[in-house]
């Protein structure tokens, strides 16, 4: 096996040798790539149906806008590599994938929309960083941690739950998706005037806790004012001359009381539900029983419907394509377990999700007498537990609501002017989506020439769909030299060069190669020779 070269490492080829092999023309060659890239631009740019002349005109501005945003991909790549290569004389491992897709992506990211810059830099950062923890496990630096997919799906749903309870709602996605999910009653603050006396006799009380007291010293009529700090003294006295036994017996008692209270709590509460009360911090205005199943039985069968859907459509698919795989279980049954079951767990998915976080949240107010983002978090952890168990979402799903948390977490302390905090992540507000985009799609497309194996491969067939299957096309023996087995998916290919665009190099490597059988692994030893050569 050849040593790897180092990144900076130069080859003397063209980029027609390496990068656009289809086309010897580099204009030609970008616009071959744009328009395999239009191809698959559809209606998706609108998901609204046009009722009127004014939404027609939308949805056209919105599909040219998106095409032109794609295809400036797809041409400025190849543009941005010729002129590197034309500026620099040779071709190092950046100037072959991650400089040139920077630039373009730079590009393409102005012409959409600035609504749509942060959506589309965070689900691509979240795809980049999924693949720079592939890179690094496949490099043996970071090993899997068990169950951590399960914790950061959690620990992101509760920090999304808390800020929207505490009323740190931006109205994306994700907050209309939970809203949906458990109610817009949870996140709705419920004031009554007979919570703002309670507030207000709180404060008296504690207002005249710290008033003077008259205490009796002994003598008939002789009496002394005694503040709160004499009196605290005094306790404090009392308390280091208890003995340890009397602390233990304290302890037991109050251990004792506290599980009286408990149970008295929790007897007041089945008995008011078993009466169909409804709590005066509660935001529904039917009984909490009747509340916990109105939400269960609606999203149960919300779940099963959306994956009917989905069932339906994947069903439809089989029956039309040429193979014609039919789900026919063992029984002869067309509707097999394996399509009743994931719709049965989604509803249920769903369901639990909404009767756990209503039931804990009621239970709180029940006992506590109060509602605050701390039970949300509570009752959001365990409903996102069992949502996990049960609808199995994907590691990219987890990674996503991670930076949604850590966004709102973000916008929060920008809310509070924390400037020490958020000097440098501040300026993502403006011109910084562009450049987070930036860097996560260069990443990603130098990932998906170096590296294949290391990118995820739903989006390693997205891009090859995208580029109309010219991502195979690239001279990946000529670019293993760089030690990141690129090749590995396309170990017998070599692009068909014209002899009449190629440069000498090329000429003299091809020669060597036949010397050796055309075989690709020779041919990464021969490539050695031609390393920073002028």
């Amino acid at each position: 096996m050849a040593p790897a070269a180092s990144k900076l490492a130069t080859l003397p080829f063209n980029c027609y040798e390496i990068g656009h092999t289809w086309e010897p023309n580099c204009n030609i060659a970008a616009i071959q790539l744009a328009g395999s890239v239009s191809k698959e631009i559809s209606l998706i740019a609108s998901r609204r149906i046009p009722k009127s002349t004014t939404d027609i005109v939308k949805l056209v501005k919105d599909i040219l806008r998106s095409t032109l945003f794609l295809q400036t991909h797809g041409l400025g790549y190849v543009v941005f590599l010729c002129r590197l290569r034309r500026m620099l004389g040779k071709s190092n491992f950046y100037t072959l994938s991650y400089l040139p897709t920077f630039l373009a992506s730079y590009v393409s990211i102005m012409i959409e929309k600035p609504q749509r810059r942060p959506l589309l830099a965070l689900y691509v950062t979240n795809v980049a960083t999924e693949t720079i923890y592939r890179m690094l496990r496949s490099r043996g630096m970071v090993r899997d941690i068990k169950h951590f997919d399960f914790f950061l799906f959690c620990t992101s749903m509760v920090t999304v739950i808390y800020n929207m309870k505490k009323g740190n709602r931006r109205g994306d996605m994700v907050d209309t998706i939970l809203i949906k999910i458990f109610g817009p009653e949870e996140f709705t603050k419920k004031r009554e005037e007979g919570d703002i006396l309670h507030l207000h006799e709180r404060q008296v009380l504690r207002s005249s806790a710290e008033l003077p007291r008259r205490v009796s010293l002994g003598g008939p009529g002789l009496r002394v004012v005694v503040g709160p700090e004499a009196e605290n003294a005094n306790v404090r006295r009392r308390a280091n001359e208890d003995t340890y036994r009397n602390r233990f017996v304290n302890f037991v008692l109050w251990m004792h009381k506290s599980v009286e209270d408990i149970a008295s709590h929790l007897e007041r509460m089945v008995t008011a539900i078993y009466e169909s009360q409804i709590h005066e911090m509660c935001p529904h205005n039917q009984s909490c029983f009747d509340y916990w199943m109105e939400g269960f039985y609606s999203r149960f069968l919300v779940g099963c419907g959306i994956h009917g859907l989905y069932q339906t459509a994947m069903l439809a698919k089989n029956l039309l394509s040429p193979s014609r795989k039919m789900p026919i279980d063992k029984t002869g049954g067309l509707l097999s377990n394996s399509v009743l079951y994931p719709c049965i767990r989604s509803g249920m998915g769903l369901g639990m999700m909404n009767l756990a976080f209503r039931l804990i949240n009621c239970s709180f107010r029940w006992l506590k007498g109060m509602d605050g983002p701390g039970h949300a978090a509570v009752s959001g952890f365990i409903s996102s537990a069992l949502g996990f168990l049960l609808l199995k979402p994907p590691n990219s799903l987890g990674l996503y609501l991670f930076f949604k948390a850590a966004e709102s977490v973000i916008s929060e302390s920008h809310k509070k002017n924390n400037y020490v905090l958020l000097n440098l992540v501040d300026k993502v507000y403006g011109g910084g989506w562009c450049l987070l985009y930036s860097l996560s799609t260069a990443l990603l497309f130098t990932v998906a020439i170096f590296e294949p194996h290391n990118l995820k491969p739903s989006y390693y067939h997205f891009l090859s769909k995208a580029t109309g299957g010219k991502l195979f096309e690239i001279n990946r023996t000529a670019i293993d030299i760089y030690g990141t087995n690129s090749s590995v998916f396309m170990k017998d290919f070599w692009p068909k060069l014209s002899d009449k665009y190629v440069s000498d190099h090329m000429k003299q490597l091809i020669k060597m190669r036949e010397s050796v059988n055309n075989d690709n692994e020779a041919t990464k030893e021969l490539l050695q020779k031609f390393i920073n050569v002028n």
